[in-house]
């Protein structure tokens, strides 16, 4: 059993739809449609596979991990789930919204017919429309005569179907990229016409990150071709220049007298699970000013960004954290979209705010007030340290009623003005009443860092969804240690109850009627970090939730290291912006557990991958790709001790393709060691030990032999050349003003750079450079034993490789 929120504005859509599915009725008697009065909102659908049994339910699988999996039953959009009932539970989903289409993206042309046909079958018999979205004309290299083919098959297949939106006879086809020149789209739309096919095309004239259309030229050129324009929506950018964007558009449409349709995007924020490219949510921030530009623009349709891409965590879709939160938030800007008052309903919030900080940035917690035609109420929001003592207790934001709007409440020092652990606690009350014991929520902890953070994702929590709190106890003493969970009396039994681990469900049971309690074995939950913060959540029937306070189930370490901190002014989102230089850097104090770091050996190689030896849970994979797979061919081999010893201690890298590369934003994020011992083989062109996609770091070797680093485009490099074919131990630090270079404990070459935390979208590859884009290449010749790394400076006798100084290894 699913809940849905169901409101006065999808009858308001359903109405708008009816009417395009009445005209259509009949195929053969095609009708034009006003186009201009009816607001469509669409969403754009992937047909890939998303693997959650594994990628999310799996609490063993590091990279590539989601950060969330839909609600909408266990197998919906995995591999095996690609089925025309599962579909028909995703459109059934979206029409409750409002939502009255799907823009399904295809990948490549050839998959047209096939990946098409169960959406068509799903949406047979209701009025929800369908509509292909080309992702790349030249996929798998096709040609312009394949192209033709490709759709001219569709066309038969489709393109008189029922469920299709038709403007002018002709159906409508999003192109999120053409990914060909202009005149070669051009070949394959006349080459499509003069098969006697004709589309309405909406096309997006540049990638969302290639800035604002701010050409006329590129614009009126594609309107030449397509007959209106498609923006996927903006993540990273202004309110201002997101309008600026769709504006621009507007202007060339009517520049062009056309009757084009200008289609604005609704995004959430960016957070890749395989490729570590992230752009921020700001809260709820990037969704409602993308809304927002859309409104000030008078967009005659949107489509929302996306409906179910977890591998982008960009997906709308209910889903086990996220729930329902950002279609009910575009329930609320679609009304104003399109005139229609604000829904009569209790006062609501919701809460964003990331559950991870590192030490140095700012924590914010967002309150949205969906602005709900009701009595006047306050949210109160305070936090606790996980003994339940004050650490703060904010001013109430006052939900008045009809004023859709956000307040942001901020710490400025989390870990210096909070623990590093600390509770978030919210209240919703009407009038000016002050909430009592009763009333307040426990919500999920927060946990402080240095120099990583471990998930990018914003949790958005629904106040109507909070139903109390969860009963825990610990029961260490007994014949298996274990916690305890008690729900209210007064509960609904019959939902699931999950040990979530930081933010991720490590377990999971059914709590059935008749139950009192139901207990999870510490052995099953316990990690090899102290720090880790434990939270149950019992979901009922309905995905409402309660929550129990945070806790720990072993005693943080309490050895205190030194360690310079950069402190930046704003949280995590609002200083990835720009990428501005810290505010300034001071020596601190800090817990040892409390920093990042991993320490790969070469030895440990399991199913093709590395695992860390440090308490953080990292993984490399021998031979990987930025997605977490294996290519049999790029696999280092591994170099065996001499007869008399037991085990592997090197990779040997063949300087062709060779490379292991780590999980997604493994290098730490601000000041960093990063350690390598290697033995060179020579070579005359340019290679590197390991290298950086977002050129946080190199660490490399010149064509005349010389050890380099660099970051962010400024290299130090020793005055003299390597000895080939023996031992080595390079380490690279950054304290946020100086790059060092050291070679067996000899500092070589030192320069400035200035900070910046372009680490953020880091993907770390050893044994070759590594560029955005997927771009392997100067690949390294000789053995490598060690790779280690981390978030502080470290003087020679904590170097973590040191152990490896001198590897007895076959030569």
């Amino acid at each position: 059993m699913f809940y849905f929120r169901v409101t006065g504005l999808f009858l308001a859509s359903l109405f708008v739809s009816t009417l395009s599915a009445c005209a259509q009725s009949n195929p053969s008697e095609v009708r034009e449609v006003d186009n201009a009065s009816s607001k469509m909102l669409w969403a754009h659908f992937v047909t890939w596979p998303v693997d959650a049994i594994e990628k999310f339910d799996d609490p063993t699988t590091t990279w590539p991990r989601y950060s969330d999996r839909t609600l909408l039953g266990e197998t919906v959009g995995t591999r095996q789930g690609l089925t025309v009932a599962n579909c028909k539970r995703q459109i059934e989903a979206a029409r409750k919204y409002g939502i009255d289409g799907f823009a399904v993206d295809i990948p490549n042309s050839k998959h047209y017919v096939s990946s098409m046909r169960r959406v068509y079958e799903a949406a047979e018999g209701t009025n929800f429309k369908v509509a292909l979205c080309v992702d790349g004309w030249n996929r798998g290299e096709r040609s312009v005569e394949q192209s033709v083919r490709d759709l001219v098959r569709f066309f038969e297949a489709y393109g008189t179907h029922p469920n299709n939106y038709y403007i002018d006879g002709k159906p409508v086809i999003y192109i999120y990229k053409t990914q060909v020149s202009l005149e070669t789209s051009r070949q394959i739309v006349e080459g499509l016409k003069a098969e006697g096919f004709e589309a309405y095309w909406l096309v997006q004239p540049q990638r969302e990150t290639a800035g604002f259309w701010e050409s006329d030229r590129n614009l009126d050129a594609h309107l030449e071709v397509f007959n209106g324009l498609y923006d996927f929506g903006l993540n990273g950018y202004s309110q201002e220049q997101m309008t600026l964007r769709l504006q621009n558009g507007r202007r060339a449409i009517k520049r062009n007298e056309s009757s084009g349709l200008l289609v604005a995007g609704i995004t959430p924020g960016y957070a890749g699970a395989h490729n570590a490219y992230y752009r921020p949510a700001y809260g709820t921030g990037t969704m409602r000013d993308n809304w927002r530009a859309a409104i000030d623009a008078d967009a005659d349709w949107v489509c929302i960004t996306t409906w179910n891409d977890y591998t982008e965590s960009t997906q709308f879709e209910p889903a086990v954290w996220g729930r329902d939160i950002r279609l009910v938030i575009n329930q609320a800007y679609m009304r104003e979209w399109r005139g229609l008052p604000a829904e009569e309903s209790s006062a609501e919030v919701v809460l964003s705010y990331k559950p991870f900080v590192r030490l140095g940035d700012q924590w914010t917690v967002e309150v949205l007030n969906l602005g709900y035609e009701s009595e006047n109420a306050r949210c109160f929001v305070k936090l606790t340290d996980l003994q339940g003592q004050p650490i703060e207790s904010f001013e109430p934001v006052e939900l008045v009623a009809g004023n859709l709007s956000a307040e942001i409440l901020r710490v400025n020092f989390p870990g210096v003005e909070t623990p590093y652990d600390f509770q978030v606690w919210s209240a919703v009350v009407e009038g000016s009443q002050l909430p009592q014991d009763e009333d307040w929520q426990p919500l999920f902890p927060v946990s402080v860092n240095v120099g990583v953070m471990p998930e990018m994702k914003t949790l958005q929590l629904r106040s109507e969804h909070w139903k109390g709190r969860i009963h825990i106890e610990m029961q260490p003493d007994n014949a298996e240690a274990s916690i305890v969970v008690s729900l209210p009396d007064s509960w609904e039994r019959g939902g699931q109850i999950e040990l979530i681990r930081n933010d991720m469900v490590v377990a999971r049971k059914p709590f059935t009627e008749g139950l009192d309690q139901c207990s999870f074995s510490l052995e099953e939950a316990r990690s090899n970090r102290a720090e880790d913060l434990y939270t149950l959540r019992y979901s009922f029937p309905d995905n409402s939730y309660g929550i129990s306070p945070s806790f720990q189930l072993n005693t943080p370490d309490s050895d205190m290291v030194t360690t310079p901190v950069l402190w930046r002014d704003g949280d995590f989102d609002e200083t990835w912006e720009g990428f501005p230089p810290v505010s300034r850097i001071e020596e601190m104090s800090v817990p040892k557990g409390r920093i990042y770091h991993f320490q790969f050996q070469m030895d440990g190689l399991r199913d093709e991958r590395l695992y860390s030896r440090g308490t953080w849970p990292v993984v490399a994979v021998a031979g990987g790709t930025h997605w977490g797979r294996f290519k049999a061919a790029s696999q280092p081999k591994q170099s065996r001790l001499s007869a008399s010893e037991e085990g592997i201690h090197a990779m040997a890298f063949d300087g062709v393709n060779d490379r292991v590369v780590l999980q997604a934003r493994s290098l730490p994020q601000d000041v960093m060691t990063v350690e390598v011992c290697f033995r060179p083989e020579i070579q005359y062109a340019e290679s590197y030990l390991l290298s950086d996609a977002s050129r946080a770091l190199d660490l490399g070797i010149t064509a005349d032999g010389k050890l380099f680093a660099e970051r962010a485009g400024v290299r130090v490099i020793s005055p003299v050349a390597l000895d080939y074919d023996i031992w080595h131990h390079a380490v690279v630090s950054y304290d946020g003003r100086m790059l060092r270079l050291s070679l067996n404990g000899e500092v070589l070459a030192e320069r400035p750079v200035s900070s910046t935390i372009r680490p953020i979208n880091s993907v770390l590859a050893v044994g070759c450079r590594n560029k955005e884009g997927l771009n392997y290449s100067a690949y390294f010749k000789g053995a490598i034993s060690g790779v280690a790394a981390a978030a502080r400076v470290l003087s020679a006798d904590a170097y973590q490789l040191n152990v490896f100084m001198e590897p007895r290894h076959e030569r």
